[in-house]
């Protein structure tokens, strides 16, 4: 189930990181869940540290597996 809202990462994502950064502005909210690959991240904080780009998340949301993720997969909002 997606909303339609998409960005991609703008750098690659491994899976010792919990703050990923994308490209381009994103309507993406603190608690709203994303799904990049076949993982599932809970949002806790956007613009971490003053940067528009950066999203701090919780890992593995819902026992989806810890995966790295490369520079422009595609993140996308599973919740309204």
């Amino acid at each position: 189930m997606g909303t339609g809202v998409t960005t991609s990462l703008g750098v690659n994502f491994p899976k010792n990181e919990s703050i990923m950064f994308t490209s381009g502005i994103t309507s993406f909210f603190s608690g709203d869940v994303v799904k990049v690959g076949n993982e599932m991240m809970k949002i806790i904080a956007v613009n971490n540290a003053g940067i528009s780009s950066a999203i701090r998340v919780h890992r593995n949301w819902m026992g989806t597996d810890l995966l790295n993720h490369s520079n422009h997969e595609t993140v996308r909002r599973v919740n309204a």
